[in-house]
């Protein structure tokens, strides 16, 4: 471990530590206390700490956090086997838990789960983690993005990402639902600063790029949106999901064309006919975009109501957008949240309909 003043490129201290692997969480522990005591750094509270868990275990569970950049059902279910078997071992390690619950949720955000199923079986799991260690910051983001998501509850979401912003700050995936909290309540001001900060944290994280396009897109910022959704592309092209964002900051700067070659490569079938359905109808192929709509409308896994309601949005269909959008609500479907920033929804907003369901769900926490 070594300090360097990066102004001066001086090198102020440095120390080594040589030990076995056969205890890396109290390694974690002595190399921390003594980074802190050389530095003499003024902590409030206790020391950082690693939370102990068998070898083995440990092992299964970073093969499972690794599984949520590649995003797509394969991975997650591999992930969701991964942590059961962490568990199996250690019943007691709340990160084990939190990180079922966080597969849950992205499980549901790809139609994997139906909104229904995830809730219950998010909840259960991240109550279990807060029961093991109620302190434990990653595990209220993850109760918020349940809350936020699936619950509908944003004012509760908001309440619980507070809490593990203050329990700690520096977390990745903290910082990641705090970004789309903010963003998604009225404030994405905020969440661009918590998304660049992710990006300066960990550049690799695809979740944190993935928040970052969308807050560029809902500012209207969509040529800086599809330079990061170039940047995604490079790091995670197979993901669910990476195909579509893309094609969205083309399909909101109206390069149509672009638009629908990039979503051609999307993986998950929702969301390429969403895109498609816009690009087609932005290029005037009405029996394309039909044609697009209506493969969305019969996708045999469930969950796409969000997206009939941008498609219906997007191609000016108001009184089917905001059908959707109720049928949406009802049906607890995630994309619910986006209602205040997503550019699908441009033609929405001038309408009464709009506020009225705004007011309805309690969504904007945040006043213009």
């Amino acid at each position: 471990a070594q300090l360097i003043e990066a102004e001066t490129d001086v090198h102020l201290w440095s120390d080594t530590w040589d030990r076995t692997l056969d205890d890396v969480f109290a390694i974690q522990d002595e190399i921390a206390k003594a980074v802190v005591a050389e530095l003499k750094v003024r902590l409030l509270g206790e020391l950082p700490h690693a939370m102990a868990t068998d070898g083995e275990a440990y092992s299964l569970f970073l093969q499972a956090r690794y599984t949520l950049n590649q995003r797509t059902f394969e991975s997650l279910a591999r992930g969701e086997a991964l942590l059961k078997s962490v568990i199996e071992i250690d019943p007691n390690y709340a990160p084990a838990w939190t990180y079922l619950a966080i597969i849950y949720s992205a499980q549901g955000d790809i139609g994997y789960r139906l909104p229904d199923e995830v809730y219950p079986l998010g909840r259960e799991a991240v109550d279990h983690a807060l029961e093991l260690d109620p302190d434990y910051g990653r595990a209220h983001a993850i109760l918020s993005d349940l809350l936020t998501s699936f619950a509908m509850d944003y004012e509760g979401g908001k309440r619980e990402i507070d809490i593990a912003l203050a329990l700690d700050s520096s977390d990745i995936e903290t910082l990641y639902n705090a970004a789309i909290t903010e963003t998604n309540s009225g404030n994405p001001e905020r969440g661009l600063e918590l998304a660049l900060e992710i990006s300066e944290r960990d550049p690799l994280f695809a979740p944190g790029i993935v928040a970052l396009l969308y807050i560029y897109d809902v500012l209207g910022e969509f040529d800086t949106a599809t330079e990061t959704g170039l940047r995604l592309q490079e790091i995670s092209p197979d993901a669910f999901g990476t195909s579509y964002y893309l094609a969205n900051t083309y399909i909101f700067k109206g390069d149509f064309e672009e638009g629908l070659r990039v979503a051609q490569n999307e993986k998950l079938d929702g969301f390429r006919y969403t895109a498609q359905a816009a690009a087609y109808f932005g290029l005037g192929e009405i029996q394309k975009s039909d044609d697009a709509l209506a493969a969305l409308k019969a996708v045999d896994r469930g969950g796409w109501d969000y997206q009939y309601v941008q498609a219906h949005a997007f191609r000016g269909e108001l009184d089917e957008a905001f059908a959707a959008l109720d049928r949406a609500l009802e049906m607890r479907d995630s994309g619910v949240q986006l209602v205040l920033g997503d550019p699908y929804l441009e033609n929405l907003r001038a309408d009464p309909r709009y506020e009225e369901f705004v007011h309805r769900i309690g969504i904007r926490l945040y006043e213009d």
